[in-house]
């Protein structure tokens, strides 16, 4: 899935929900709907999010590594 990123049409967002409340997530899950970007990449710690994003990659930290799981 990584190989399929290109950087034209792209937005990324980091952490673009920190301490938002459930309405405000469901705000953000219409705005991102009315953007129709071609990629969109959130880094989030938001379980919410899972729900309207077509792939999720989730980075784990096991001893000191990275690992990246879906």
């Amino acid at each position: 899935m990584v190989d399929t990123i290109r950087t034209k049409d792209l937005m990324i967002l980091d952490e673009p929900t920190d301490g938002f409340s459930t309405d405000q997530l469901d705000r953000i899950r219409d705005i991102i709907n009315e953007l129709d970007m071609k990629q969109l990449i959130i880094v989030s710690h938001e379980p919410k999010i899972d729900t309207f994003v077509d792939n999720v990659i989730k980075v784990y930290k096991e001893d000191h590594k990275s690992r990246i799981g879906y």
